[in-house]
């Protein structure tokens, strides 16, 4: 092949080989040229152009293969336009002599192709240079068609594309006639034509106009009927073309020449409107509204249906996700209306709309799930909850089960059968939707759930009394998903619907609906970390068992009961379903009356996974599976649903599948049927055994064409589970009659017209020989094989003995005689040389495989041949063919594989060998076929693992590239396996090849995402966040990860930013309303706002990153700090790190990047998913524990993270905490998280105290000077929201006080002030919380500047002064309420903070402190008496922490000293003669006492002199007026007891010319207290304890103040009478409680006594 490598062909080398090496020669040397001419110079090339012309020309004429004529066709095209252009006219007219030859036969077809491809690529390539020539190349070729067979229309549509291509507009005198030809070719008999028939469509409506204006319904039309009966690959090609074709109407503008004063622009309703009518009435479209569908015997096609719903998915995918989202609303209402049978023809069963939901649920998935982010997606669950409460208020089920509910008649009879119909399956779809995307949402999802406008949890559960069973279901499953996505409602959910059942059991509905919602719930369980409290299933058990015990009550809804009961009872258990034993197994799997049993074959066994290529590509997996499989269906059957069986809504749901899909009820007997058969087979007799086989042969004979077909399934099914069993337990099938009665059984089979009968047979037969375990008897199977390959020439006979000949390789590790192998080759090489049938070479080339992986290092011999007649058969079968050529990648894959390393030798036979494998891989990644680009992707990593050196691995990345955001989903996974295995070895190579070929390209490889930028790192980022499919998100995080290790040491900023760009995508979770998309004349069109909205995107391409991104995004930042540990000390050390920097600039270090680090952990740890915030967290404490030790060298004894630890670190843990209360409502955890924020205010509090003293050290200044220079607001005061730890604090306490207080909120009582209102108790847990929120508001202060402290001191007044009002009750104890003494102690904390003494905030501070006092004292003056309900003593204490603890400034002024001492003098005097007042006045009076005596004793006189001055004399008079009314209870005792320590503090601290007659006022008073000897005895216990009171303090002042004593006692005998009478009274009474028998040193007791009481 080296002598292929040049830029001229080497015709002496080429002519001497035969004619397959001279097809594998010039291919090669076409493939070096590809490469080579756009690396040569254009002088060379000109010097060698008319050479290399001649030479291509020739090949062009020798009959080339597919492959080769494009190769020669692109090579061509390549040349004229790198060279000179004057020769090729001359080269344009020999193809179009050619196309115009009259031969007709077989062996001049290739050549004529190779023209029309090559006029394809001229065109394509040269376009407008080649001048009007196009139009009678267009023509030539049109005229062509009409006489050409199938392979020859395929190419020429693909010439017709490229030719339209290649012109542009210039193209438009053509259109017509090209849109005349492709019309007809979109209805070829020819699966293959159509895709090409439409690929050209798309292309010519990007320039015909008339396709989506004056023709858009013909357009229409035409699609649908393309789609009757079509291939996978058709319906893909079809759809796509519709939904452009919508598109481009759409979105069209309209022009202002005359040309364009036609075009018709539709609106996005209308287009949806086109697409509903092909959903609706199927290939008849909207040109015919009558005839068979208004009789009723129409029903639209699966086929049909089918690709129109891809259609939508391509019309709405096309728009983009920001049309998608403002008009989601009109999508919504149409996709709904498909389903609610207004067409009642469109859906005439219960299997068509079962098959109709399956569509509408797709649609939504893929655009909705697909297109949009998390904050639209919520928007969306809105809009979708809300259609669902429309859709329930027209069924008007709330009013009719709470009649049913209370009455004996059947809900059916209330309600019009008509609605409840036309509703339940727009409900099945708009509630499987919501669950789709809460699910998908995950936690992110709460803010739909909290917001009580929108009412998700009420809508879904009010649905669960729907009538039908399936809505019922729907809605359960919709629980389901929102408690796995929100487990915190889970336990909640499971108590609401327990308590309706228990309430509502009696209706038939709610006994059905909300048994169904509380089975899914317990499914849910399993998939919740931390599961359910053990009690719930005991309660669950205990409503079980008394439905089933109250089943037999009532009749009408006794089977409801019984069936929920047991259903719950599984639920519980889960154990799955519960089926009856079965019986009568022959009987089951032979019965064909019911036409659904066909269905056992639904789908193919897992074992005939591989055999996905035979079977069509509609079985294999790809995106549009969920809808596809109902075309698999035979005899009306519609897949699964729900409805068939209600115990999967506890199942594990197939991973494909979001919702469980169950068969019908009769499928699954069938299916459980075999299965049992192969069990119990194996337990009977020989004779038994030979019985039942022959009684199943019996069956099969006496049944005809279908259903004999439907037998033959089952049995099949059947006797291969029996194998299978008999074959793990090494079982023995039994005499030779049993083996013989099989075997005629699996023959039988092996020739059905049934493609999956077939596989199945030939797995059974070879499981039969696998079973026997007898050589001989095994080379007789063989036999009979090759004898009957022999002799049949039917495709039927010949694919089915075919693919039994790889079976028994398959299943017996090969047979050991390498002359059956020899055998089995030879006749697989002519059936898959068998050109007249694609089938049978299909079928043969993949048991061919089969034979290759089986036979191991004995087809060592067959290597060399097979892999010729793979490149030759690779070389010459047309494309159109692709399933020969998925069979042929399967060979060659298998090849590969069997010589293994052997590819890295360097002998000529090894050499040959490796370069036909490449070669192959060449060919096949020219494919059009998606699937055997992926084989040839797979094949191509095989080669790189055995043989490294040999693959090109520019090629390879390129290729990978380019496929990465494939529309296929097996493309894709391939591309993401080879790019898992290249990265492990080459990550470095594979990404910088990728960042130079997307540099090179004029395109962007991955649409959306400029590689450029963002490397390929960021391309698969961006896929992993728009994938769907687990097990290839699976490999795109396993293939960044291998990257990330290798790499981001290397490229630490690249990286960081990746993961930074991700993080950082919006969290905005508020609601998006839809825009109307009525545009006024003048306004921005939605096209245009559109591509601007695109371009945006272009721009951020992570803008709308979804949560599971981001959550790897996070620990992708985790795995990049841990290799940054292995690669060296400074990217922890800062001050190494920079002065290494410094000396390269190149450098990187992770220290360096520490601020983006914190940042990204808290962008994490503040988002709305809970599984980011628990990344996010942990991010956080691997920063803590890898830099808690790194000094700061700037700043010597303190660390690099100290400088995070206020402002930025704090405020996005405070946001944390933030939605952690609104999220939680345990009292426990939000006092945590209030503990939490105390602590970080407090941490910050002592770093601005930190940098204040480190301020004094460096400047040697005073603190008054520099404190206003720290702290937040600095010198404006200016909080910022999301930057300001006050404000995020402020915002907290705010939440906290709110919740529990909602008067504080002035929207709520639409007042800037403090409103009137009757003041409340709180709860035990309201009250900590609000008191914990208190504490934290006195606190903020001390982290402001001064004018900082003056912007939020309002703030924090107004919150500590309303909780006191709000919550100052008169408590029968007399003591305040917690959250009162709360209040106070902020306010006192407030009133002592340094900042209102500050020079600079101490004049604004004591203004703003002033009216906190006055709205204090303005309490009092109420009008609508509701100060009466305020606890007096409360606002008293208030009043005294102002005067004790505000500066004098502030209290001083004598308007508010006199309106205090009014408050205070007011509470003294005060008197009510009802009982009930007169407690609590006096329990006023006590406090006043108290608060009034901690005021007098303060320090500074100036405070207290004045309220002494004032308030004194009340005082005394207060304690006069009781001289006449002794106490009657210890109230009014503690009372006076309390008067009688002020005046006494009162007298102790007047000056000394005062004090005497302070004294001598106070001594009467003390004395008429006293009692006498007669009347001390019978006095009451309160007269007594005051009696006691008074004589202490008279013997307490009396030695103090002897002179004022014994001159008052001079003056008035009485007085000194009634004190000598009373003295000697007590002193009587002392002798009685001292006597011996109560203590045996009476005199040293009662002096001990005294003192203590005078104390």
């Amino acid at each position: 092949m080296e002598l292929a490598h040049s830029l001229l062909l080497n015709e002496e080398a080429y002519n001497q080989l035969g004619e397959f090496q001279k097809a594998e020669f010039a291919f090669e040397w076409l493939r070096f040229l590809e490469k080579l001419l756009p690396a040569t110079s254009r002088a060379d090339i000109r010097e060698k152009q008319g050479k290399l012309v001649e030479q291509l020309t020739s090949l062009l004429t020798s009959s080339p293969g597919p492959p080769a004529r494009q190769l020669i066709a692109r090579n061509l095209a390549v040349l004229y336009s790198t060279g000179d252009i004057f020769s090729v006219h001359q080269t344009i007219d020999k193809c179009n002599e050619l196309i115009r030859s009259k031969d007709d036969s077989p062996s001049y077809l290739p050549t004529k192709l190779a023209a029309v491809v090559c006029l394809g690529y001229l065109y394509k390539k040269l376009g407008r240079i080649l001048g009007n020539s196009f139009l009678d190349t267009v023509g030539n070729i049109l005229k062509a068609m009409k006489n050409a067979e199938s392979q020859g229309r395929y190419e020429i549509m693909l010439s017709l594309q490229n030719i339209l291509k290649g012109l542009g507009a210039a193209a438009i005198p053509c259109h017509r006639d090209i849109y005349k030809a492709a019309r007809s070719c979109l209805m070829d008999r020819s699966m293959a034509v159509r895709c090409a028939a439409a690929k050209c469509l798309l292309e010519l409506q990007s320039e015909a106009t008339f396709m989506w204006s004056t023709d858009l319904d013909s357009v229409v039309t035409l699609c649908f009927k393309s789609l009757e009966g079509s291939s996978y690959d058709v319906r893909m090609a079809v759809s796509k073309l519709l939904g452009c074709v919508l598109v481009s109407a759409v979105t069209s503008k309209q022009g202002t020449a005359s040309s364009r004063q036609n075009i018709r622009k539709i609106s996005f309703e209308e287009a949806l409107e086109l697409l509903g009518t092909g959903f609706l009435r199927g290939s008849s479209g909207f040109l015919r509204a009558s005839g068979d569908i208004l009789k009723g015997t129409s029903s639209v096609s699966k086929d049909v249906r089918v690709g129109v719903t891809q259609a939508y998915v391509v019309f709405i995918s096309t728009l983009g996700g920001q049309w998608l989202e403002r008009n989601f609303s009109a999508l919504l209402s149409h996709v709904l209306d498909l389903v609610s049978q207004s067409q009642p023809k469109a859906i005439q069963t219960h299997l068509d709309a079962i098959c109709c939901r399956s569509c509408i649920s797709f649609i939504l998935r893929a655009t909705v799930g697909g297109l949009l982010g998390e904050k639209a997606q919520i928007a969306i669950a809105k809009e979708i909850c809300q259609a669902i409460w429309k859709l329930k208020k027209v069924v008007g089920i709330s009013v009719m089960l709470l009649d049913a509910a209370t009455s004996d008649c059947n809900v059916e009879t209330r309600v019009g059968s008509t609605d409840v119909v036309a509703s339940q399956n727009m409900l099945i779809c708009a509630l499987e939707e919501l669950g789709n995307l809460i699910y998908g949402l995950g936690t992110t999802a709460a803010p739909v759930l909290q917001d009580s406008s929108t009412g998700v949890l009420d809508a879904v559960i009010s649905v669960i009394l729907h009538p039908s069973i399936s809505v019922q279901l729907a809605a359960a499953w919709c629980l389901r998903c929102i408690a796995v996505a929100l487990p915190c409602f889970l336990s909640p959910l499971l108590d609401r619907c327990v308590e309706r059942l228990t309430a509502l059991k009696s209706s038939p509905e709610a006994v059905t609906g909300y048994s169904f919602a509380i089975a899914a719930l317990l499914g849910a369980v399993r998939q919740c970390p931390l599961g359910i409290p053990h009690c719930k299933g005991k309660v669950i058990m205990i409503v079980a068992e008394d439905l089933l015990r109250s089943a037999s009550q009532n009749s009408r809804i006794s089977v409801q009961r019984m069936q929920s009961g047991w259903l719950l009872i599984a639920a519980l258990m889960t154990l799955g379903k519960i089926s009856a034993v079965l019986k009568e197994l022959v009987l089951d799997l032979t019965q064909c009356d019911n036409q659904t049993v066909a269905s056992a074959a639904y789908f193919p066994s897992p074992s005939h996974q591989n055999e996905f290529a035979l079977l069509g590509p509609v079985f294999q997996e790809t995106e549009h599976r969920f809808i596809e499989e109902q075309l698999l269906l035979v005899n009306s059957i519609a897949g699964g649903s729900l409805e068939y069986d209600p115990y999967s809504i506890y199942e594990r749901a197939a991973h494909s599948d979001s919702v469980p899909k169950p068969l019908p009820s009769t499928i699954s007997i069938i299916s459980a049927a075999t299965r049992l058969f192969g069990v119990i087979f194996a337990h009977v007799t020989e004779s038994q055994r030979l019985q039942i086989l022959e009684q199943l042969l019996t069956s099969i004979k006496q049944t005809k064409g279908s259903r004999q077909q439907i037998v033959q399934h089952n049995v099949m099914s059947a006797l291969s589970n029996v194998l299978k069993h008999l074959a793990s337990c090494k079982g023995n099938l039994g005499s030779e009659e049993i083996r013989s009665c099989a075997l005629t059984l699996v023959m039988s089979a092996l020739e059905s017209s049934s493609p999956l009968l077939r596989c199945s047979a030939a797995e059974s037969l070879a499981r039969l020989a696998q079973v026997v375990a007898d050589s001989t008897f095994t080379a007789g199977l063989a036999q009979i094989s090759f004898d009957k390959l022999k002799s049949a020439r039917d495709v039927i006979s010949r694919t089915g003995h075919s693919l039994a000949l790889g079976s028994l390789y398959k299943y017996l590790g090969g047979i050991s005689s390498s002359h059956h192998l020899n055998a089995c080759v030879g006749i697989l090489y002519t059936l898959s040389q068998d050109t007249t049938s694609p089938e049978v070479q299909t079928w043969a080339l993949y048991s061919l495989s089969l034979i290759i992986d089986s036979a191991g290092p004995l087809y060592h011999v067959h290597v060399e041949p097979t892999l010729s007649l793979v490149l030759m058969l690779l070389l010459t079968v047309p494309p159109a063919y692709a399933e020969v050529h998925q069979s042929l990648g399967r060979c060659l894959n298998a090849l590969i594989a069997t010589l293994g390393p052997e590819l890295q030798g360097s002998s000529a036979t090894i050499s040959v060998l490796r370069a036909s494998c490449l070669l192959s891989c060449t060919v096949m990644q020219d494919n059009p076929d998606c699937l055997v680009q992926a084989q040839a992707i797979s094949c191509l990593q095989q080669l790189h693992m055995f043989a490294p050196r040999h693959v090109n691995l520019s090629s390879l990345v390129k290729c990978l590239c380019v496929n990465l955001s494939s529309s296929y989903l097996l493309l894709r996974r391939a591309v993401l396996a080879c790019l898992h295995q290249l990265v492990q070895r080459e990550a470095a190579e594979v990404s910088e090849y990728a960042v130079a070929l997307a540099k090179d390209s004029r395109e962007d490889f991955t649409p959306g995402i400029n590689m450029r930028e963002v490397g390929l790192e960021g391309a698969l980022l961006s896929l992993l966040d728009k994938e769907l499919d687990p097990k290839l998100c699976q490999d795109i995080r396993e293939t960044l990860t291998h990257m990330l290790i290798s790499m981001a040491v290397e490229k630490l900023s690249f990286w960081l930013k990746l993961c930074k760009d991700v993080l950082a995508a919006s969290a905005d979770f508020t609601t998006v309303a839809p825009v109307d998309t009525t545009q006024e004349e003048g306004a921005q069109t939605d096209d245009e706002l559109s591509l601007a909205l695109e371009n945006d995107e272009r721009l951020h391409p992570f803008l709308h990153s979804r949560w599971a991104t981001r959550v790897f995004a996070a620990e992708c930042v985790c795995k990049i700090i841990s290799q940054c540990e292995n690669a060296g000390n400074a990217h922890f050390n800062i001050a190494m790190a920079q002065e290494m920097k410094e000396r390269d600039s190149r450098d990187d270090f992770l220290v360096l990047h520490l601020a983006d680090l914190i940042r990204m952990a808290f962008m994490a740890a503040t988002d709305h998913s809970d599984h980011l915030r628990l990344s996010g967290l942990q991010m956080l404490l691997v920063l803590i524990r890898r830099f808690a030790a790194v000094p700061e060298p700037e700043f010597p004894g303190h660390v690099i993270l100290e400088q995070y630890q206020a402002n930025e670190l704090s405020v996005e843990l405070l946001n944390v905490l933030h939605r952690l209360i609104l999220t939680r409502e345990s009292p426990d955890i939000q006092l945590a998280a209030l503990g939490v924020v105390h602590q970080i205010l407090f941490a910050a509090q002592e770093h601005v105290k930190e940098k204040r003293r480190s301020a004094e050290v460096d400047d040697g200044a005073e603190e008054k000077e520099t404190l206003p220079e720290f702290g937040e607001g600095k010198d404006t005061g200016g909080l910022i929201p999301g930057k300001s730890l006050v404000f995020a604090t402020l915002e907290m306490c705010m939440c906290i006080l709110v919740r529990h207080l909602p008067q504080l909120n002035p929207k709520i009582t639409g007042s800037p002030g403090i409103t009137a209102g009757k003041p409340h108790l709180l709860s035990e847990n309201g009250s900590r919380l609000v008191s914990a929120a208190l504490g934290i508001l006195s606190d903020v202060p001390a982290v402001c500047s001064p004018e900082g402290s003056i912007a939020v001191l309002p703030t924090i007044l107004y919150l500590i002064i309303g909780v006191l009002r709000e919550t100052a009750v008169k408590l029968p104890t007399g003591q305040l309420p917690l959250t009162v003494a709360a209040s106070l102690q902020a306010l006192k904390g407030v009133l002592s903070s340094p900042m209102a003494r500050a020079e600079k905030s101490r004049t604004a501070w004591n203004e703003l402190l002033r009216s906190a006092l006055v709205t204090i004292l303005n309490f009092w003056n109420q009008v609508d008496g509701t100060h009466q309900e305020l606890d007096e003593s409360s606002l008293l204490a208030a009043i005294t922490v102002f005067i004790l603890s505000a500066s004098p400034e502030v209290t001083a002024m004598e308007c508010l000293q006199m309106n205090c001492t009014e408050k205070f003098k007011s509470a003294l005097e005060s008197k009510d003669p009802v009982p009930e007042q007169v407690v609590k006045e006096h329990r006023v009076q006590l406090k006043c006492y108290q608060l009034l005596l901690t005021v007098f004793q303060y320090p500074d006189r100036a405070i207290s002199y004045p309220y002494i001055h004032s308030l004194v004399s009340s005082i005394v008079n207060k304690l006069q007026e009781t001289e006449k009314a002794k106490p009657e209870n210890s109230a009014e005792l503690q009372v006076i007891q309390e008067g009688i320590k002020v005046v006494a503090a009162v007298i102790a601290l007047a000056e000394e010319e005062h004090r005497a007659q302070l004294v001598a006022c106070f001594l009467p008073i003390l004395i008429s207290f006293l009692l006498d000897e007669n009347a001390l005895g019978s006095a009451t216990s309160s007269a007594r304890s005051l009696h006691e009171f008074a004589l202490q303090y008279l013997m307490q002042i009396g030695p103090q103040y002897s002179s004022v004593f014994k001159k008052l006692m001079t003056s008035s005998p009485p007085m000194k009478a009634r004190l000598e009478s009373a003295v000697k009274g007590n002193q009587e009474s002392i002798k009685d409680k001292t006597s011996p028998r109560h203590s045996k040193n009476p005199g040293k007791s009662s002096s001990i006594q005294l003192k203590t009481n005078f104390l």
